[in-house]
């Protein structure tokens, strides 16, 4: 359930609410629990000056079928934009979500983004630098306790040039850095792993 109200020309207080239920054909009940999660969250997003944008969003995030987590949830937003394809952003923001195994992540994500554009705008420069700090949570030994089975640390930038031929054709090439730590000692938990990406998009 989604509500959008403009009160201001370029500002709207905004209302989301969701619900997710996860179940699972293999393991269910055993290694893969249900997960039942409730999510609301009001705010503002917007302009609140001809370059300045915000978005402002607090709320409440509820496991409902273990009782695991009860949490606030929220996204806050400053972005600076100079033209069309210049902008930079500056943000944080707490969810959760469902997983397998474990139950429920409460994800805590700090980012900057950005791009420039360049050549009248057909070549842009981009870039993302994020840190997530992801807590997992397990079917509370004490009801209303969280019970914390595991912490990770995730690392992330992301950057690289994309290229506009025409207005329906871009090519786009980035390089992708990816540094994970986690208190498991399992080694496909504890990386660094590298990606260069090229995609072709065509737009219609």
């Amino acid at each position: 359930l989604n509500g959008r109200w403009k009160f201001l020309p370029k500002t709207a207080a905004v209302a989301d609410v969701n619900y997710d239920l996860r179940t699972y054909f293999t393991g269910w009940g055993t290694t893969n629990p249900l997960s039942s999660i409730l999510r609301a969250q009001v705010g503002l997003a917007g302009l609140i000056s001809p370059h300045i944008g915000v978005t402002l969003l607090a709320g409440y995030a509820g496991e409902l079928s273990t009782q695991a987590i009860h949490t606030v949830i929220g996204t806050a937003e400053l972005t600076y934009t100079a033209t069309v394809q210049s902008r930079i952003s500056l943000g944080y923001a707490r969810n959760a979500s469902p997983v397998p195994a474990l139950g429920t992540m409460i994800d805590d994500r700090g980012y900057v983004r950005g791009g420039v554009g360049l050549l009248g705008d057909r070549l842009i420069l981009e870039g993302q630098v994020s840190a997530d700090y992801l807590t997992f949570l397990g079917t509370p030994t004490t009801p209303g306790v969280p019970n914390v089975v595991r912490n990770d640390f995730l690392l992330n930038l992301n950057a690289g040039p994309t290229f506009n031929v025409t207005s329906w054709f871009d090519v786009r090439a980035a390089y992708v850095l990816s540094v994970r730590t986690s208190t498991s000692t399992l080694p496909s938990l504890n990386f660094p792993r590298h990606e260069v990406v090229l995609s072709l998009s065509f737009h219609y």
